[in-house]
């Protein structure tokens, strides 16, 4: 075949995946609500920070192989990651690099995923660890439009219709507009008109306007998204409070924790508690993130997981 030209297979998955987004609300994974409990495991550590915003990495691994192997109920760090890819697998992880470098997805935690992907038998160029300025050659190429609910189109860069498995890596922060940004509004950062979307919760939306935090989860349950994710893990080693998405020194502090699940709303349930827990020891009285919770809740009723506490068994472990 001459450079340029495309097998017949190839054609043909193009054109299927093409028509799947022109298909609009049928492009939209929609599963059913979870029915069984959401597992959360946040592993703590008190010595894991090092100099200024740099983490420490034996600890950092020790964090990573404990909630891996728990969450999985593998007895392996090596099983626990069989579970989740295999060496045919095509992986994207999708980090945070807003507020970098003080405040994005640590470098530590991205190097330890990469680096199990890769001994799992992934080939490096399958392996993909990105965020919006990471993407080089075909992966940083768009999809045909998706349309969502709100009517509004989007599309979402070409790696994630590459991949059969995504591993999403976001930070636990506070945001000035959808009170959150965790896992869920990490795919921000995977689609080509993000500005588009940013209407705040002071709108109720329309087909012009969509309420941003009903945007994220929409966005989220687009299928190459949704039904691609197989793993979340969350940095929530040093969150911001408030006024994030960008770093605000002044706005966060040592957590020391990090989050695993595969249920991304249980996640961004869990991190909701988190964050209103200490922005409520901050103010000395309740200080909800009010349209992080809206936007949440809306992801649950997507068929995208679990966002009530009683339907998420959260188990916490603390290493020192």
């Amino acid at each position: 075949m001459s450079k340029g030209e495309i097998s017949r297979r190839d054609f043909l998955r193009a054109l299927g995946g093409a028509a799947a987004a022109a298909a609009g609300l049928d492009a939209v994974a929609r599963a059913a609500p979870a029915a069984k409990k959401s597992r959360v495991i946040a592993v703590y550590h008190s010595k894991v920070h090092a100099e200024g915003h740099l983490a420490n990495p034996e600890v950092v691994n020790l964090m990573l192989e404990t909630g891996m192997r728990k969450l999985t109920g593998k007895s392996s760090v090596r099983e626990a990651w069989a579970s989740i890819v295999r060496p045919t697998d095509v992986v994207s992880v999708k980090w945070n690099q807003v507020g970098a470098p003080t405040i994005e997805t640590r470098p530590e935690i991205r190097d330890w995923v990469r680096n199990w992907v890769l001994r799992m038998g992934v080939p490096e160029a399958d392996c993909v660890v990105w965020s919006k300025q990471d993407l080089r050659g075909d992966d940083a190429g768009w999809s045909a439009p998706y349309t969502l609910p709100s009517g509004l189109k989007t599309q979402v860069r070409s790696v994630l219709l590459r991949a059969t498995v995504g591993i999403n890596v976001p930070v636990c922060k506070a945001h000035w507009g959808t009170g959150i940004t965790v896992a869920l509004k990490n795919h921000f950062g995977s689609i080509n008109n993000t500005s588009r979307f940013h209407d705040w919760e002071q709108n109720e939306g329309g087909p012009q306007f969509p309420p941003m935090w009903k945007s994220v989860g929409e966005i989220y349950a687009l299928e190459p998204i949704a039904k691609k994710e197989k793993l979340i893990i969350c940095d929530a080693l040093h969150p911001v409070w408030d006024g994030g998405p960008n770093d605000n020194p002044a706005n966060r502090w040592n957590h020391n924790a990090i989050l695993f699940s595969t249920d991304p709303v249980a996640v961004d349930s869990i991190s909701c508690d988190i964050l209103e827990a200490k922005r409520r020891e901050v103010a000395g009285k309740p200080w909800p993130a009010a349209s992080g919770r809206k936007s949440v809740d809306y992801a649950a009723t997507l068929g995208l997981g679990n966002a009530a506490r009683e339907k998420i068994e959260l188990v916490e472990i603390r290493l020192g």
